[in-house]
């Protein structure tokens, strides 16, 4: 893209000159000067300060010559004054800062007047009208840059993940050494993270699909979970009980209380997360008693549902085993 240097203003949009150089008439310049005024803040005596460095363009002109065209431009005689005293007030300050030692293209594009004015410790200046009528000074003219854009990184893409609750069950009846008939009912829950269309097919799913239904939609992470229940039953010590009933999936809860994750793409192959695993036990075959609920955590990194295996195998590893019998 391009920039348009003003030596008195600065910098300008190539879409702000574009819009200047069309100007043909006093009936444009008004409406050009009404639309900066709204938009830039500008007034009438920055745009005339424009029209100057438009038409005399690196050239020796007097202060009188200004103020001349200026008015007959169609400026008043009060704007056209002021503006001429400006560009005789620039002149005095671009020649004291290359007297200073300055480089006179650094001076005069790379500063504004009011740079200028701060390089030499002054607040203001300013110059009589006769002394600003009689100079003699060349009028730099706007320079065209033009500036390489930078292309902003695109934006992060994201997956959608979000937690879910798998459950396997242990149903079983067996009789003991006095033929009496004895029930065990152990359930393991498992609430994990994954990436949303990797848990079921969501076109498929309603709330009120049927278990058996609701397996036969389940995808990588879906059966996965089921996989790492099942092993985690084993683990815990119920493993005893599988000649009975061996653990079968007990349903699925899409927790739709709770929000979805972002995850960067760039980023998701070594998110981590946390994942609660629960024993379900309400055992009371031997004491009487209730043996409980058992809780464990198993943090996965990445897309843990891709390698079952492994998913197994770092549950095991994070998981302390136990033997119920």
């Amino acid at each position: 893209m391009y920039i348009y240097l003003s030596p008195v203003l600065g910098e300008h949009s190539e879409g702000f000159y574009d819009k200047f150089l069309v100007i043909r008439s006093l009936q444009d310049y008004t409406a050009f000067v009404k639309n900066m005024r709204s938009v830039l803040r500008y007034g009438v005596l920055k745009s005339g300060v424009l029209v100057v460095e438009t038409k005399f363009k690196d050239v020796s002109v007097s202060g009188i010559d200004i103020y001349n065209y200026l008015v007959d431009f169609g400026f008043s005689e009060r704007i056209s004054v002021n503006i001429t005293r400006l560009f005789s007030v620039n002149n005095r300050l671009i020649e004291r800062l290359v007297d200073d030692g300055f480089n006179l293209n650094d001076v005069v594009y790379g500063m504004d007047l009011k740079a200028r004015l701060d390089a030499l410790d002054l607040e203001s200046a300013n110059v009589t009208k006769s002394y600003a009528f009689e100079d003699v000074f060349t009028v730099h003219q706007l320079l065209k840059v033009y500036i390489e854009e930078e292309i902003p990184p695109p934006p992060p893409e994201y997956e959608l993940w979000r937690p879910f609750q798998i459950s396997v069950l242990i149903d079983c009846t067996t009789t003991d050494a006095h033929n009496r008939r004895i029930r065990r009912s152990i359930e393991f829950r498992g609430v994990f993270i994954a990436e949303k269309n990797s848990i079921i097919d969501w076109e498929s799913y309603t709330k009120r699909i049927a278990i058996v239904d609701v397996y036969n939609i389940l995808k990588d992470a879906g059966t996965v979970a089921e996989s790492v229940m099942k092993e985690y039953a084993a683990h815990k010590g119920y493993q005893d009980l599988f000649e009975c009933a061996v653990p079968v999936f007990s349903g699925i809860n899409l927790l739709e209380d709770l929000p979805d994750i972002e995850v960067d793409l760039d980023e998701s192959d070594s998110y981590v997360t946390e994942n609660s695993l629960d024993v379900v036990d309400m055992d009371k075959s031997k004491t009487g008693k209730n043996w409980g609920n058992f809780s464990d955590t198993v943090n996965y990194k990445g897309h843990w549902w891709e390698d079952e295996s492994d998913a197994i195998i770092e549950m095991r590893r994070q998981v302390q085993s136990e033997s119920r019998y």
